[in-house]
């Protein structure tokens, strides 16, 4: 239904030859010009470490995503108030903070890697340790519960007991 209201919607304002060039345009524009930017991009990579090949995704990506902004589209002179930030420094801001905490955690995997074994363990423990507490406190938890039920089922047995001896006495 909503696909309907969607289409007979731009049949009315786009117009389907307008909006079928925009679409086709779309489909050629990926294939011709992104599709083969981001294989080439991949091929020159290939050979790079892979936290610098993530840094270089996430940054052509934030910078897709920034660009029309960047650009000023949408900028108009008399709202100043539409693109009011330097969105260029912000961009170039985002980009060298990618870089700085790929190095980071570049640096950080270089001199890690001896110690991640140890590391590991000593968090296994810690969490198996954890475990065994936990379902300690559980079982006694259950155990609790159990006797506050059996408790209780003494009780209701004793006063079903005591009404009934009365019942037959009077």
């Amino acid at each position: 239904m909503f696909v309907a209201i969607g289409l007979a919607g731009i049949g009315r304002h786009v117009g389907v030859a307008g909006w079928a060039l925009w679409f086709a345009g779309v489909a050629v524009a990926h294939d011709a010009v992104f599709a083969p930017l981001v294989f080439g991009v991949a091929y020159v990579t290939r050979r790079m470490p892979a936290p610098w090949r993530r840094a270089a995704v996430i940054a052509g990506t934030v910078t897709l995503v920034a660009l029309p902004a960047v650009l000023g589209f949408g900028r108009r002179r008399d709202n100043p108030s539409v693109l009011p930030q330097a969105y260029g420094k912000h961009l170039v801001a985002i980009v060298i903070l990618i870089g700085l905490v790929t190095g980071a955690v570049a640096a950080l995997n270089a001199y890690a890697r001896p110690m991640g074994k140890a590391i590991l363990s000593i968090v296994g423990i810690l969490l198996a340790i954890w475990l065994v507490f936990m379902v300690i406190g559980m079982i006694i938890s259950a155990l609790k519960f159990l006797i506050w039920i059996g408790f209780l089922a003494v009780i209701a047995a004793v006063v079903v007991t005591l009404i009934s001896k009365m019942a037959k006495s009077s």
